[in-house]
């Protein structure tokens, strides 16, 4: 397995990787990776002619805002090695992009 399971509550003052990362990296919204992602990714794999990329899409969409923050759930799918290319340093827009455009999908222009 990859990836180490992680629990989806954060306590602030709780010394983490993810917390100093956060701080470093200057981003609001960061903690631990989403277990819950995790979990669904794993369930997921099971199920024949997938495409997780879908399935990744359904997480955000059904986490973010109330439960999880984009870049909780783009850190769980690198761990799960289904989007290595997720960068910190960039912006989560750029980083959604990336994950479409490498998964052929139509990519989000804000004008």
């Amino acid at each position: 397995m990859p990836y180490k399971l992680f629990r989806c509550s954060f306590e602030k003052n709780e010394p983490s990787f993810y917390l100093k990362l956060r701080e470093r990296k200057n981003k609001l919204s960061l903690s631990y990776s989403s277990g819950h992602t995790l979990l669904i990714l794993i369930i997921a794999n099971y199920i024949k002619n997938i495409n997780m990329v879908f399935v990744l899409l359904a997480c955000i969409i059904w986490t973010v805002p109330y439960n999880h923050a984009i870049n909780e759930i783009l850190s769980s799918a690198k761990q799960y090695e289904l989007f290595e290319e997720y960068d910190y340093d960039k912006d989560i827009l750029e980083n959604i992009n990336i994950l479409l455009n490498n998964s052929g999908l139509e990519t989000i222009q804000l004008d």
